[in-house]
């Protein structure tokens, strides 16, 4: 039974190592186990620091909430998250708000690594956008709307630190704010679509030229 219980936790380690998060239906499914069978083991595997929650999804059914895990620290093959995580904290500590936002878009800006060319075209700019935002692994992608552009991070690169520093998800907006010329505004985290992969999502303000 011992054997068994350690071949399902490694199998969900596994699981999550390949695919970075996941929760606890999606593990069910793809597991072949019940749902109250993976959260046992996800308890298990949380209470001994191996993985950790990083998210809540939003659900239309009433009950416990479903929760969005990945490895822990711990488990990560080094402590960049740590360095990363402690240098931010470091760096905003003391600050008033207007600080903190002009420290998050400079940051933004050395991370963005370009100075993006000015175009009257959205398209011609997203595009360039989200061409950069792939290259630092966001997975981004972007949809033309009626009421606005839309554009979808499918990998957050800070996940292992974003609940302890939601911050930057701040970041994230002046990035794409500087590489478009245009503010976005965040109208989802880590939320899920029809296939289960994660995204945050980001609209156009109308407001901004």
């Amino acid at each position: 039974m011992r054997t068994a219980m350690q071949n399902t936790r490694s199998r969900i380690l596994q699981y999550l190592g390949l695919h970075r998060q996941a929760t606890a239906p999606e593990i069910s499914r793809v597991l072949n186990l019940t749902q109250a069978n993976i959260r046992h083991h996800l308890d298990v595997l949380e209470k001994n620091g191996q993985i950790e929650i990083i998210g809540t999804l939003k659900t239309s059914h009433r009950g416990r909430p479903t929760f969005l895990y990945m490895l822990s620290r711990s488990a990560q093959d080094n402590s960049l998250d740590i360095l990363a995580s402690a240098l931010l904290a470091e760096g905003l500590a003391g600050r008033n708000a207007s600080q903190r936002q002009n420290l998050l878009e400079n940051t933004a800006k050395q991370i963005a690594g370009t100075n993006p060319e000015t175009s009257k075209s959205i398209t011609i700019q997203l595009s360039k956008a989200v061409q950069r935002l792939n290259d630092l692994n966001y997975k981004a992608h972007w949809e033309a709307h009626a009421e606005a552009p839309h554009l979808f991070l499918g990998v957050c690169p800070y996940a292992q630190i974003i609940n302890r520093h939601p911050e930057l998800c701040q970041m994230d907006a002046a990035m794409i704010e500087y590489l478009t010329g245009r503010r976005f505004r965040q109208v989802e985290k880590i939320s899920r679509n029809q296939e289960g992969a994660p995204y945050c999502r980001f609209v156009l303000d109308e407001n901004t030229p």
